[in-house]
């Protein structure tokens, strides 16, 4: 389902308007889809955007507020909207990935990412699961796994601000790891 049409930005930001029935979140994973390629972007901010001037919408506003007018804008689903900036992460092209090198195409339509989406992530030889994939505050039906030996031979941080699921993602992490024949685990917990 559409959810948006890119209208301008850059590499690092690209803006998106949000059709009027459709709710883009932070955090949403999109899709742009041209010439049998997909760019996935993820949404990290979302702004007002108008077509009437700040003084009109501060006049409408004063209205609605002082007077207990019942004013309504005409259109108000075509001059008033939300707009979403998202950054483009990978470009798919069939079952294969690359880092994004360039922009989707301007005017492109984009919609919400699926599980088909990420046909091109495999289950490795040593799987270790991290969890479902998530776009915004949803959770997709998509587990995701990385290889556990390649995770294990480097240090692993996870950073992130209070409430964001480090503890939650270290369990998984760790009960993913009990009975692995290429990890032991030895747990010291501090804070109980």
């Amino acid at each position: 389902m559409i959810v948006g049409k890119i209208i301008g930005g850059g590499f690092d930001r690209v803006i998106i308007r949000q059709k009027n029935s459709c709710s883009i979140e932070l955090g949403d994973l999109l899709i742009s889809e041209s010439n049998n390629k997909r760019i996935l972007l993820k949404v990290y901010d979302l702004l007002y955007g108008s077509q009437l001037s700040q003084q009109s919408l501060e006049l409408i506003s004063g209205m609605q507020l002082e007077q207990d007018s019942r004013f309504n804008m005409f259109e108000e689903e075509l001059r008033n909207y939300t707009i979403a900036v998202a950054k483009p992460l990978l470009t798919i092209e069939k079952t294969k990935s690359t880092m994004s090198k360039s922009l989707p195409k301007f005017l492109s339509n984009v919609r919400n990412v699926s599980e088909d989406d990420f046909v091109f992530l495999k289950e490795p030889k040593n799987p270790l699961f991290f969890g479902n994939l998530r776009s915004g505050s949803k959770t997709l039906n998509f587990k995701v796994f990385m290889n556990g030996k390649d995770v294990l031979k480097h240090h692993v941080l996870i950073a992130a601000t209070t409430g964001r699921g480090k503890s939650n993602l270290a369990k998984v992490f760790l009960w993913n790891l009990v009975g692995k024949e290429y990890a032991g685990v030895l747990v010291i917990d501090p804070h109980d």
